[in-house]
């Protein structure tokens, strides 16, 4: 149990909770499904992956293979999601998502949010 008076930054609740109107994947978002179309599609099912999580749809969305933060890796380097078959998507995105209205967390979406993967944190450049 973390007792100090002033635990390190990754162990504050301010940390994953927020609210925050911008937030950031930490572990890549596992899609639920194969995108159609790469890019476009994409984003669309990292939206519904939201909404299937419970949370408001982002008002903007940005996709790509590698974290805002800096000290997270890139997609390629986490394992593979393996769960639930051979047949299930297995494709892994970054995420920064805005929204209108502030959002409280912890935020988890995604296939794999059951197993640490689609984690979130409010995003503030101030503490880049």
């Amino acid at each position: 149990r973390e007792d100090r008076e002033t635990p390190p930054y990754s162990l504050r609740p301010s940390t994953w909770v927020g609210p925050a109107q911008r937030w950031a994947t930490v572990t890549p978002i596992v899609l639920h499904h194969y995108p159609k179309r790469r890019d476009s599609h994409v984003e669309e099912i990292v939206r519904e992956a939201f909404q299937s999580a419970g949370f408001p749809t982002p008002d903007e969305l940005l996709i790509s293979q590698v974290s805002a933060f800096p000290t997270v890796p890139h997609v390629r380097t986490m394992p593979p999601f393996t769960e639930g078959g051979d047949t299930l998507c297995r494709y892994q995105v970054h995420a920064k998502a805005w929204f209108q209205q502030p959002v409280h967390g912890p935020m988890l979406i995604g296939r794999g949010r059951f197993r640490g993967y689609g984690l979130l944190a409010p995003y503030r450049e101030d503490l880049l």
